[in-house]
């Protein structure tokens, strides 16, 4: 009850807040827009109102509360009335609806609420037994981490907040969504619900956003549903690996009980890889044949992701399929790619009207600058495609965006820039100059991982990064590599760039340039190439210690792309003899991903070792219990030396804050950990002989260095650091137990 109700007075906040925007926005658009400055700002709001009352029910729902008083403040200060501008979007609307009812945006839009809804409602549940479950893999790796910062707002009121992984310092990673999530769970929401219906509302937000921003640069309405359709299940060539896989069906004797083959030494005797199927009408009959039994019983992950190298659809397929790798785990790009989107909305509405106030562009200024708190990957990309935009149509109107942006952004932004930036030795030291990203990937031994750090320059060989960054459209494994990953992507791209330079061309073959840019409306060629440029910047600088992370960046040149790509089809679709080519060129973007859904269907092979659907225990039942236990027994902001895994109870359930949580997450925020990470070891491994107090033992010196007063003992410690039975004999308070679990008291020896 009290979940919905703060739903209702979000959505008026964010209403109200939309409603100081005087442009001529269709009702469809406010609404967009309401919703995401009904998340974005109320949560906001919420954590000032934290830091000084603490996280509880009266500060959260009086967040949105106060929104809505400061935007009264703002209409007395001389912003729209939000009845006014509402009023006229509603009667616009009825009259265009009346003419032309929206059915496509409509059924588009219920459908993917339906598709969102139907995935992440399985995200992460609550099993009969009371076990935390999640639903795939990727939100097993990732959710857990925000479990835990959730957990740690909403359990234990760790506001401001002190990095759960890594006691003693502040919180660097953006950790507003997590934030939102745990206002949700204060409000009665469990942990997973609270983490997965805000996914749901901001995912089905971006693919309307996407459609209104293709209407508003003036593209038909195809053009947007086919840029979110691609920007959730686009991808490469990897699905071609398909046929081989169905060839190979067809020829084994045993094909009954081995619907494909992984080996790629059998398809290759069997004259079955894709080199050999061009020149065998033969293997493409098998292949065609086979089809059917391999795409509903699937060998592998034809997009590779979680796939060892031998068992890769092509070589070096870093690019998963996008609802795979950020959709469903990734909860801050949601937040941070449906705060740009509602932003870029804003700004090409405001460069189209000529009376545009400073209220539009301060209130997209204001949102924009909150990014550094929700999602820096998503700042970076807009800046990037910002200063295009901007050098391409300036004017002084810009000046109360860059203020407002720069005023709300600039706390976070100091003390991030204040913050660590990893180290050569951990190999987590970052930016790097990386140029071309991981196309130089080298091949690991058989049996590796694909999860290899790409070759990087330091900062003083900048001069030598460029030489390698201008060399490499002369590199044809450059291109080859963005073809096997994203297809026609880098082709287009680079047409399009080539195209807006030769257009300006004298004469007639500035003219066949021009009319060969037709499809692409000129309203959209500032953001597309800035888009572009995203491109360019992260093939040259990695901009956070884990290089694949990249990726968050990409996937904003790639809804630029899809636009491109819903633009040229929707052309292409305008005349029955090129229908077709339009459709073959959506197809070559998304099959791979379609492949993915379908193991998420009934297809899905539950004996596949690359099962992509749970469920996946997160926590178990017993473990759940323990934590609910230490929760009760323990102060909120105990400190405890855990063994470091990554879905540990008592940071995910609990909310506690660990010495050291899981490396992999604290090498990824850029801290130098070494140091701490030995001298967890040393306090897991006990004293052999000696007593805990005795004065050769480390145990207790290290402890108190650090605050902690509790110690998590798991016989199950998967880093085999830990001595169960040493500490079993120092007869210390026992906090709780379970069958593989025991958290000890060591304040008190």
């Amino acid at each position: 009850m009290l979940a919905s109700l703060h739903t209702l007075l979000s959505v008026l906040a964010g209403g109200v807040v939309a409603g100081l925007i005087a442009l001529h926005l269709r009702a469809e658009e406010r609404v967009l827009v309401s919703i995401v400055a009904g998340v974005a700002l109320p949560s906001m709001v919420t954590y000032m109102l934290a830091i000084a009352f603490g996280l509880t029910t009266t500060t959260v729902l009086f967040g949105p509360v106060a929104v809505v008083a400061v935007a009264i403040v703002c209409v007395v200060l001389g912003a729209a009335d939000p009845r006014t501008t509402w009023r006229e979007g509603l009667v616009e609307a009825r009259e265009r609806w009346t003419r032309m009812p929206p059915v496509l945006f409509l059924l588009f839009g219920i459908w993917i609420i339906i598709f969102f809804a139907s995935l992440l409602g399985r995200a992460l549940v609550i099993d009969p037994d009371t076990s935390l479950q999640a639903g795939y893999p990727t939100v097993w790796a990732d959710w857990a981490q925000h479990l835990t910062t959730e957990s740690s707002f909403a359990v234990a009121g760790n506001v401001p907040p002190v990095n759960p992984l890594f006691s003693g310092s502040p919180l660097l990673y953006p950790f507003m969504p997590d934030f939102h999530s745990g206002e949700l769970m204060v409000l009665g929401l469990d942990p997973g619900a609270a983490l997965a219906y805000p996914g749901v509302v901001l995912a089905s937000t971006i693919c309307l956003l996407l459609v209104c921003i293709g209407e508003r640069v003036g593209a038909p309405v195809v053009t947007g549903m086919v840029a979110a359709v691609m920007s959730v299940l686009g991808g490469g060539m990897g699905f071609l690996r398909v046929l081989a896989d169905a060839c190979v069906h067809q020829r084994l004797p045993d094909a009954a009980t081995t619907p494909g083959a992984t080996d790629a030494a059998t398809a290759k005797s069997l004259g079955c890889t894709l080199h050999q199927m061009a020149v065998s009408p033969s293997a493409w009959g098998d292949a065609l044949h086979g089809l059917g039994p391999v795409v509903m019983n699937q060998p592998r992950a034809y997009d590779g992701l979680q796939v060892s190298y031998p068992d890769l659809a092509m070589h070096n397929l870093q690019w998963p399929t996008p609802l795979m790798g950020w959709w469903l785990p990734q909860r801050s790009f949601l937040y941070g790619c449906a705060m740009v989107l509602c932003v870029m909305l804003i700004l090409i509405t405001a460069l189209k009207s000529e009376n545009a106030d400073r209220w539009a562009w301060g209130i997209a200024g204001v949102i924009a600058g909150l990014l550094p708190l929700f999602h820096v990957h998503s700042l970076i990309a807009l800046a990037i495609v910002l200063t295009v935009v901007i050098a391409w149509r300036h004017s002084h109107r810009w000046w109360p965006f860059v203020i407002a942006l720069g005023v709300v952004a600039a706390p976070r932004m100091l003390q991030l820039a204040g913050g660590t930036r990893g180290s050569a030795s951990q190999g987590n030291e970052y930016p790097q100059i990386a140029v071309g990203w991981l196309y130089h990937f080298n091949q690991p031994t058989p049996g590796e991982g694909i999860d290899q750090v790409a070759p990087a320059f330091s900062w003083k060989y900048v001069p030598e990064g460029v030489l390698h960054a201008l060399a490499l459209p002369f590199k044809a494994d450059w291109w080859s590599f963005w073809w096997v990953n994203l297809g026609i992507a880098l082709p287009l791209s680079a047409l399009i760039i080539a195209g807006v330079v030769l257009r300006y061309l004298p004469g007639r073959a500035g003219s066949i340039v021009r009319k060969l840019m037709t499809p692409f409306p000129e309203d959209l060629l500032p953001w597309a190439v800035g888009f572009i440029m995203v491109f360019g910047a992260a093939n040259v600088i990695v901009f956070q210690s884990w290089n694949w992370d990249n990726t968050k960046l990409f996937a904003y040149w790639y809804m630029g792309v899809g636009l491109l790509t819903g633009c040229l089809a929707g052309y292409l679709w305008k005349r029955w003899r090129t229908a077709i080519l339009g459709v073959i060129l959506v197809m070559l973007c998304i099959s791979q991903g379609l492949l993915v859904v379908f193991r998420l269907g009934v297809w899905e092979n539950k004996d596949s070792r690359y099962a992509v659907t749970g469920p996946f225990t997160m926590v178990s039942a017993q473990d759940r219990a323990l934590a609910t236990e230490v929760a009760a027994k323990t102060p909120a902001d105990a400190i405890f030396v855990i063994p470091g895994q990554p879905p540990d109870p008592l940071l995910t359930i609990a909310g506690r804050t660990a010495v050291l949580g899981y490396d992999g997450w604290v090498w990824s925020y850029g801290i130098v950990y070494n140091a701490r990470s030995d001298d967890v070891r040393t306090i897991l491994s006990g004293c052999g002989e000696l007593k805990i107090g005795d004065p050769a033992c480390q145990v207790l010196p290290l402890m108190r260095s650090y605050g902690a007063r509790y110690v998590e003992v798991d016989s199950g410690d998967r880093n085999k650091q830990t001595d169960p039975t040493w500490w079993e004999t120092q007869h210390l308070t026992v906090v709780a137990r379970d069958d593989h679990i025991v958290v000890y008291d060591v304040g008190q020896s």
